[in-house]
C-alpha cells in the first residue's frame, strides 16, 4: 500500500518503493538504488520498513544533478 504525501497544492503523492519509482521513470533499479544510497535522492524508511521515495524528489535530484 502506498502512503500518500500532501503536496503544496493539496494533492497527494504516494511514497514508492525504489523498484516502483524506477519503473515509473524508466530508469534501472540499480541506478536509483545507488543514487539513494549515495544520498543524491532523499529517501524515507517509515517504521523501519522498505525504503521509499517520492517521484518529485527523484525528478528534482535528476534535474539538479543531471543524473539519478
Amino acid at each position: 500500500m502506498k502512503s500518500p504525501v500532501l503536496r503544496s497544492n493539496g494533492s497527494a503523492e504516494p511514497y514508492l518503493t525504489i523498484p516502483e519509482a524506477a519503473k515509473e521513470l524508466g530508469i534501472p533499479v540499480s541506478t536509483l538504488r545507488r543514487a539513494v544510497n549515495s544520498g543524491l535522492v532523499p529517501s524515507h524508511r517509515p517504521f523501519s520498513q522498505r525504503v521509499r521515495v517520492r517521484l518529485f524528489e527523484v525528478v528534482t535530484a535528476i534535474e539538479t544533478n543531471g543524473r539519478a
